[in-house]
């Protein structure tokens, strides 16, 4: 008898254990999640969960790259080749993942370009980079009606008399350098060394002096409490500062701009990859998808998802893009080492001069 309820005892403690044991650590961009949608997974599930943070893609590289123990990502696509060539991902078990079915839509063929036989990761959020103007701040700078162009950022005759009123850009060189040469007509990823170096160099060397900082996390406060007149901005984190009351105004720039799709992938060295593939499938519930498009601001691939959205969202055009928006809009290249390092060079030389 003492025996059996000794064996009871320990068999009780074990699975105890193993319940506090259920935590996966889920690795992500700041304000990159509905904090109500991770209870409420809690809550369903039981598996608890932490969200360390990133502010850049090399930032997550280097932390991947590290071994630190972590089971789920959210790269954007442009790291996804990197991410498996040197195995730092493991693929999709897809028997676990039945909502998967429900991704879809027009940008999935850009989604799928880099991950072609979807074996490593689940779509999850996608939105463009654009700029966020505090409407009256700048009209008030400039006399005149906002510029609906990158010239507010480049052309220093502008960002000259913007520099008082709180100009930023983001800390992401892959986006802003794409943007920039975008700007002067040209490729990141096609046009040459040289070229890059002629074309980017003195427009940030002359744009540097006129800039707060060059931050991907800071600036989302500074914008919404008003401390900002120009930011090169996420979409959400601008549609977020008007919704705390600010009047700003969130454009592509005629010019166009960069989008990013970002995905859902488990590291080759979690130790939670049931847990993983847990939240990966409650995010893409077509409800779920919708959560996050409400609070978030960014669009979804979710084929179901807008009947649960309210109709200014469903309907808005920022989230269903149609083709002259898309022609507009271009998706960021993997790039090569040689121009993986040139833009790490000009790129450190420029965020260091802008530092305050």
């Amino acid at each position: 008898m003492q025996y059996l309820i000794t064996t009871v005892f320990i068999f009780l403690c074990c699975m105890q254990v193993q319940a506090q044991d259920k935590t996966l650590r889920f690795y992500n961009w700041n304000d990159y999640m509905v904090p109500e949608v991770l209870a409420d997974f809690t809550k369903e599930t039981g598996i608890k969960v932490q969200t360390p943070i990133y502010t850049s893609m090399a930032e997550m590289l280097n932390v991947v790259r590290g071994g630190e123990a972590l089971d789920l990502l959210v790269p954007s696509h442009f790291v996804l080749p990197t991410l498996i060539d040197e195995g730092l991902v493991q693929p999709l078990d897809k028997s676990k993942l039945p909502n998967l079915a429900y991704s879809g839509g027009r940008l999935m063929v850009h989604f799928n370009a880099f991950d072609p036989q979807r074996q490593y990761a689940a779509p999850y959020l996608w939105g463009t980079i654009g700029l966020a103007v505090n409407r009256p701040k700048v009209e008030a700078a400039l006399g005149s009606r906002v510029p609906q162009s990158w010239d507010i950022l480049f052309d220093p005759a502008i960002s000259r008399r913007l520099a008082g009123c709180g100009m930023t850009t983001l800390d992401a060189p892959n986006e802003m350098l794409s943007i920039l040469l975008n700007y002067k007509g040209l490729s990141l990823d096609r046009s040459s060394i040289r070229r890059i170096r002629q074309a980017a160099v003195p427009v940030l060397d002359t744009l540097r002096p006129h800039l707060r900082y060059a931050d991907g996390e800071r600036y989302i406060r500074d914008l919404a409490e008003g401390k900002l007149c120009v930011a090169v901005s996420r979409m959400g984190d601008a549609l977020r500062a008007r919704e705390a009351g600010q009047p700003v105004d969130f454009f592509i720039p005629k010019e166009g701009s960069a989008m990013f799709l970002d995905s859902l992938v488990i590291p080759a060295n979690s130790v939670n990859p049931e847990l993983a593939h847990e939240l990966i499938n409650y995010l893409m519930r077509p409800e779920i998808a919708a959560r996050l498009t409400e609070g978030l601001f960014y669009g979804n691939f979710n084929t179901e998802a807008a009947q649960f959205l309210p109709a200014d969202l469903a309907e808005n055009p920022m989230f269903n893009p149609d083709s002259a928006d898309l022609r507009r809009l271009y998706v960021l290249s993997t790039l090569s080492a040689e121009k993986e390092a040139l833009r790490d060079e000009i790129w450190s030389r420029f965020v260091k001069g802008t530092a305050q």
